[in-house]
């Protein structure tokens, strides 16, 4: 393996990003006015907004299809009074109150519509992945910075009490450096009356870039970025025309693994262990750190001592999602860069051409 390792160069990436600071504007209104353009999944979005965290406030939500916005009105029931449901993208970028846009769009749109709410001034919020393509993240980044926006991408994994714990415990040391780790994706993925997922000029991809993304995300929340992808993948013509699943082992320079499974080929509704026991294991020189059935978050060491690590296990969804949104609230009052702004988004999406490059050429990739 070693002797057919290819070194993937990013050409330019520093240089093509600008590394200066810029001054944000800031929101000093009394609220923040937010809007959501697209209630597929940027239903958890609105959901989470009608709830008024913090200074947010829901102002208007669009979509092209009625009946989905009719759907996400019905969603909201009593909630929905005084906000403005609507079929056109104009109504928000031509709204001067709308100080936030909430981008919950199809990847292939993404580009497209940064560009225009930045023009317009609008802050942004982008639902994961950045892009299809590491060269239209740079672009997207590079729209926020022209226009002084704030940008933020969606990566709801690094907000979710559960997960937060586990980047605490990793970070911390309290299992000592992280030989390996071990993350699966599992998903029934059957569209057969014809979806955009199934695309994947649109998507950029499939299993990985579709939902893996997350669990790469969150690897380098906790780790860093690995030195080195190796990857395979499967396809399955009847659920989409890109992978449907991959096999993913990174290695870091330090000498931990990781390695990944992301599945998009389930058959059945059957409930998933993943769901149920975390997407994560972590085994270190002094502990691991696993979820365990009837414990939850625990760390574990060689002398059978455990430590059941505290966190909110009542936590849902929506608790993430509303973690999200406060601290991009914090980040367009006080000018703070938020957590996952474009540039860390654009290192994710860098992995993630590492691994469809591995794919292709069926050798490793250097980061």
């Amino acid at each position: 393996m070693q002797k057919n390792r290819i070194h993937y160069v990013q050409r330019q990436f520093a240089s093509q990003i600008k590394s200066i600071e810029v001054e944000m504007r800031l929101v000093s209104k009394e609220t923040i006015q937010v809007a959501v353009l697209g209630v597929g999944f940027g239903l958890m979005h609105v959901k989470t907004l009608a709830e008024k965290p913090g200074t947010l406030r829901l102002k208007m939500v669009c979509d092209m299809d009625e009946a989905r916005l009719e759907a996400a009105r019905r969603a909201l029931g009593e909630k929905a009074e005084g906000i403005l449901f609507t079929q056109d993208y104009h109504d928000i970028l031509n709204d001067p109150d709308i100080d936030v846009v909430d981008l919950a769009l199809p990847h292939h749109l993404h580009l497209r519509f940064t560009e225009e709410f930045a023009a317009a001034g609008k802050h942004i919020m982008l639902d994961k992945p950045l892009a299809r393509t590491e060269e239209e993240g740079r672009a997207i980044v590079a729209a926020a910075q022209r226009n002084d926006v704030q940008l933020m991408v969606a990566f709801n994994f690094r907000f979710a009490p559960m997960y937060q714990a586990i980047q605490k415990c990793i970070s911390s040391g309290a299992i000592g450096q992280v030989l390996l780790g071990l993350t699966r994706h599992n998903q029934r993925f059957y569209y057969p009356g014809g979806s955009n997922w199934r695309n994947s000029k649109s998507v950029g991809g499939g299993a990985v870039i579709g939902s893996g993304v997350h669990n790469i995300d969150f690897m380098r929340f906790c780790l860093g970025d690995p030195s080195e992808v190796y990857a395979c993948g499967v396809n399955d013509a009847k659920r989409l025309d890109a992978e449907a699943g991959a096999a993913v082992v990174f290695r870091y320079a330090s000498g931990t693994v990781v390695n990944f499974f992301c599945n998009w080929c389930k058959s059945s509704h059957n409930a998933d262990a993943s769901a149920v026991f975390g997407e994560w294991e972590f085994f270190g020189e002094t502990g691991e750190l696993r979820i365990v059935l009837d414990k939850g978050l625990c760390v574990s060491r060689l002398d059978d001592s455990e430590e059941v690590v505290d966190y909110d296990k009542n936590a849902t969804i929506i608790t993430a999602f509303t973690n999200l949104w406060r601290h991009f609230e914090e980040c367009l009052r006080t000018g703070k860069t938020p957590l996952t702004n474009g540039e860390e988004a654009l290192k994710t999406q860098h992995l993630i051409e590492m691994v469809y490059t591995s794919m292709k050429t069926g050798n490793p990739v250097c980061f």
